[in-house]
């Protein structure tokens, strides 16, 4: 079953259509937030917030973009983060 979309919205400052996806957790017995919603860009799909609500200890937390810029080639890279002597090992997903 595909989670409902939320009423779209305009972004006041950019002029950008946001849309969003409302997911709910079927079980109670289950960790995690009781719900999440997610608020993206329709143009792009580029995420602008995301709502756990329900976690920890029944709060929301709200996770919003504030910037996006270009980390440059080879950011994901083993190299870019630390040196070659550090072992990496695949995982095998």
């Amino acid at each position: 079953m595909a989670a409902p979309e939320l009423p779209a919205k305009s972004d006041s400052g950019t002029g950008q259509t946001w849309h969003g996806l409302l997911a709910k957790r079927r079980e109670q017995t289950v960790d995690g937030p009781r719900s999440v919603e997610i608020q993206y860009v329709a143009a792009s799909g580029v995420i602008q917030q995301m709502r756990l609500d329900g976690k920890p200890a029944k709060r929301s937390l709200l996770i919003e973009l504030v910037a996006e810029r270009d980390l440059g080639h080879g950011y994901l890279a083993h190299t870019a983060h630390h040196g070659l002597e550090r072992l990496v090992l695949p995982t095998n997903d």
